[in-house]
């Protein structure tokens, strides 16, 4: 243990900040082998650390130390969980865990990256299914944010081609089962503008590339589809939208299963460090992605 009272964390930006160096011992296996070591090879050497985080994230991790208190940014929250996970503080980690909670109920790709940092395949495949079902418009996906692109990039491609996936089965499912009524049948009424109607409607979920079948009736809603074509027609295309739903349903159990077996993959070997990196180093370099994390805790939040 070092003689001294105080030690010094220095940020990535040069900021320095005290703290009382049994702390550190005390919640970090990383900081108290350091500390140890410093000691050994010259108990009059200067104590401080210079760290890869920037100094509001170093500040919210000795507030965490000292008073126990989390930050109050989704941004922050994000940060500070990364720089506790790589200096190994187990007994922040459940009080992180329960406020992280509420910084996912705003942006999906946020509640995304929680559940990655949180090793949780239930909550980022929960957060998957609402990518681009919600944003600012309909058929208007969110835009991933800074939190999301300061993941590893095999976290990011994960999540971006089950997108993809998806999204061409839905495509491959409308396809197949068009929502045209003239495939089933001649509509001779006058003033019926089914055919149209439907062909225009596909050609937009088409584009649209929608991961969720609910959005179908969303669209033929604002269509005001019952007003455009006859009730006989109104009701054929209700019943291949239900054949679409059908269909969907199955497809999405499998999708979940593959989804969440890709994530355990990547928890299995995000936690076994590779040949020659100590724990450390493997925590670390899982954890910034192997570059300084100067900036995340700023401009996270939800746009």
């Amino acid at each position: 243990m070092p003689v001294t009272r105080t030690f010094t964390l220095v940020a990535c930006d040069g900021q320095r900040f005290q703290i009382d160096p049994a702390l550190l011992v005390k919640h970090s296996s990383i900081f108290a082998d350091m500390l140890s070591t410093v000691h050994e090879i010259s108990p009059d050497a200067e104590q401080e650390r210079a760290l890869t985080e920037d100094a509001e994230t170093v500040a919210a991790f000795v507030e965490a130390l000292t008073d126990k208190r989390e930050p109050d940014t989704s941004g922050a929250w994000i940060a500070l969980y990364r720089m506790v996970d790589k200096y190994d503080c187990p007994e922040l980690l459940p009080m992180l865990q329960l406020g992280g909670w509420w910084c996912c109920q705003t942006d999906p790709y946020l509640a995304y990256s929680v559940g990655i940092l949180m090793r949780d395949p239930q909550l980022a495949w929960a957060a998957s299914r609402y990518c681009r079902k919600y944003g600012p418009k309909f058929g208007q996906p969110i835009k991933p944010g800074p939190a999301f692109e300061a993941l590893p990039a095999v976290a990011q491609t994960l999540l971006l081609d089950h997108l993809a996936y998806k999204a061409a089965i839905v495509c491959h499912i409308l396809s197949w089962l068009k929502l045209d009524p003239s495939n089933l049948y001649t509509c001779h009424k006058r003033g019926c503008g089914a055919s149209n109607l439907c062909q225009s409607l596909t050609s937009r979920i088409l584009k649209l590339q929608p991961d969720d079948v609910d959005q179908l009736r969303v669209l033929l809603g604002e269509a005001e589809a019952e007003k455009q074509m006859c009730r006989h027609c109104w009701y054929h295309v209700g019943l291949t939208v239900d054949k679409v739903e059908e269909i969907w349903k199955k497809v999405h159990e499998k999708l979940r299963r593959r989804f969440e077996g890709s994530l355990e993959t990547y928890f299995a070997r995000d936690r076994k460090p590779s040949s020659g990196m100590s724990e450390a180093e493997a925590r670390n370099e899982r954890m910034t992605g192997g570059i300084c994390s100067q900036g995340l805790g700023n401009g996270l939040e939800p746009q």
